[in-house]
């Protein structure tokens, strides 16, 4: 059981797992800026995100997508990893994903 909880861990996140990452993520739409920086968006992307997306739910879903589409460390760990990081503090959200 251990090994298979690792595996999943471990597993990429594709685009198909969007809609359950955001679902879960929406109570921290305001923090979607740093959760970007956790992931390891530039702050130039960022930016760009700020100024295209009229609210936080839509700059959060964005920059979801550019994570799932640049990263090389889209697993669920970096994911959570990025949550319960000082800046973000979102440790019960991060639970959430466990699941």
């Amino acid at each position: 059981m251990f090994c298979i909880h690792i595996s999943f861990l471990e597993s990429q996140l594709t685009i198909d797992d969007l809609l359950k990452v955001y679902t879960a993520l929406l109570e921290a739409k305001n923090k979607w800026y740093f959760i970007g920086l956790c992931l390891k968006i530039s702050s130039s992307e960022l930016g760009c995100i700020r100024t295209q997306c009229s609210d936080n739910s839509e700059r959060l879903c964005k920059v979801l997508e550019e994570w799932l589409h640049q990263s090389d460390e889209r697993t669920w760990s970096t994911l959570r990893s990025a949550l319960e990081h000082k800046s973000v503090n979102l440790k019960d959200v991060a639970e959430k994903l466990r699941t």
